[in-house]
């Protein structure tokens, strides 16, 4: 099974996270990154919220898209804090494209006590939706 996560490239690293969250969940499946525009460093915050669950990103993960234009997907998977039209014209190939909506950490007018609070809801969100999307969604397609 190929999955492939796009987000649009900003410091939340978004596309990374989701990455290790479901590489997590499911080490048989091939998970890729991208980012219409890639991140240089990690966002030390993401970096702290997913060592705190045991798990690490690394920035030479993230590709752009173009990269995985010979690569037939299962699953294309877009996330942001848009809609999904900011999706439209991407490169790549899929059987299936999903789009997931998820706040930037990095907003002003995010409300949390600490910033690394913001990073830690992020990734506690991405692993509930992350962890619907392999039991209900790809399992249960497998048991049909």
């Amino acid at each position: 099974m190929e999955i492939l996560f796009i987000c649009s490239g900003g410091s939340s690293c978004k596309s990374l996270m989701a990455k290790a969250i479901l590489k997590s969940i499911a080490p048989d499946l091939h998970i890729y990154s991208a980012g219409i525009k890639p991140i240089q460093t990690i966002h030390p915050m993401a970096l702290t919220a997913l060592q705190e669950i045991g798990l690490s990103i690394d920035s030479q993960d993230m590709k752009l898209p173009t990269a995985f234009k010979d690569t037939l997907m299962d699953y294309l998977i877009t996330l942001g804090e848009q809609t999904k039209e900011e999706y439209h014209h991407l490169p790549v190939q899929y059987k299936h494209k999903l789009h997931l909506t998820f706040a930037n950490p990095n907003r002003a007018d995010r409300h949390f006590a600490d910033p690394q609070d913001a990073y830690r809801h992020l990734r506690d969100e991405m692993s509930n939706e992350l962890d619907y999307f392999y039991h209900r969604i790809l399992k249960g397609k497998a048991a049909q």
